[in-house]
C-alpha cells in the first residue's frame, strides 16, 4: 500500500527532476523532437524514420539516402518542428523562442555534416527563413545566398530571396535573381511564375 509520505516524496522527485531539465536545457527544448502524427505530417518523411516509426527498412532506406548526416538529422527535424510551431504560435513571446530554437537546431547540424552534403542549401534557406521571422534581414540574406554559394541549382533560395526583394518594393533586384536562378535552372516553373508575376 502506498503511503501519503510517498505521494509526498514522489511529488518532490518530479519537481526535482523537472526543475533540474529546465535549468539543463534551454526554453523549448524539453519538447524538442516532434512528437504527434500531426507533427510529422509537417516533417519531410525521413524525420519519421529516423525516429523509428516506420519499418526498419524505410529507416535503411533513407540512411543509405542522407548518407553521413543521417546519425544527427533528428536535429535538423526538430529544428523543423520548431519553425512550424513559431509559425503557429499566437504569443510573440513563444514564437520567438522557437525561431531560436531552430536556429540552433540548424547550424548545430550543419556544423555536424559535410561540406558537400546535399542538405546543406536546404539547411541554409531554412535557417534563412527562421532569421527573416525574426528580422534578422541582413542574416538572413546571408544564409539565402550561401545556399546559393553551396549549390547554385538549388531553387527555394533564389525564391526566397526574390520574394524578399519583392515584398520590399525592389523589382529589379528581385528579377535579377530570378534570373540567375534560371540560368542555372531554366526548366523552374517556381522561378518562372515569379518572373512572369513580376
Amino acid at each position: 500500500m502506498i503511503s501519503s509520505g510517498d505521494v509526498m516524496n514522489s511529488d518532490k522527485l518530479f519537481w526535482v527532476l523537472f526543475l533540474t531539465l529546465t535549468l539543463i536545457f534551454p526554453a523549448g527544448q524539453l519538447s524538442a523532437y516532434p512528437q504527434t502524427d500531426a507533427d510529422f505530417a509537417l516533417l519531410p518523411p525521413y524525420c519519421k524514420a529516423r525516429s523509428g516509426r516506420t519499418s526498419s527498412a524505410d529507416a535503411e532506406n533513407w540512411a543509405r539516402r542522407i548518407g553521413k548526416g543521417w546519425t544527427d538529422i533528428h536535429h535538423y527535424c526538430s529544428g523543423l518542428d520548431h519553425l512550424n510551431k513559431a509559425k503557429m504560435a499566437t504569443d510573440s513571446k513563444i514564437r520567438i523562442r522557437q525561431l531560436n530554437s531552430a536556429i540552433h537546431s540548424f547550424t548545430g547540424f550543419q556544423e555536424s555534416i559535410p561540406r558537400e552534403s546535399v542538405l546543406q542549401p536546404e539547411i541554409s534557406t531554412q535557417t534563412g527563413r527562421a532569421y527573416l521571422m525574426l528580422d534578422q534581414v541582413g542574416a538572413a540574406l546571408k544564409e539565402f545566398y550561401n545556399a546559393i554559394k553551396i549549390n547554385p541549382k538549388y531553387t527555394p533560395a533564389y525564391s526566397e530571396l526574390a520574394d524578399y526583394y519583392r515584398d520590399n518594393n525592389k523589382p529589379e533586384e528581385a528579377r535579377k535573381i530570378l534570373e540567375q536562378g534560371l540560368k542555372k535552372n531554366p526548366k523552374s516553373k517556381s522561378l518562372k511564375r515569379r518572373l512572369n508575376e513580376l
